[in-house]
């Protein structure tokens, strides 16, 4: 989307370090943070999370 993690973070209310964390893989997410990103993004929360199959 072209935006910084700093004004993902503004945007969503989500500490910077969380998003860097989120981005890298080396921190799991909550479902509140993964909505708060959605949110933030103008996307379902469905759209962040990585298809299972079964």
């Amino acid at each position: 989307m072209g935006i910084s993690q700093e004004e993902l973070a503004f945007r969503s209310k989500v500490h910077r370090t969380a998003i860097t964390h989120l981005e890298r893989g080396t921190r799991a997410s909550t479902l509140v943070t993964v909505e708060k990103i959605a949110k933030a993004l103008g996307v379902q929360p469905g759209d962040l999370m990585p298809k299972i199959k079964l």
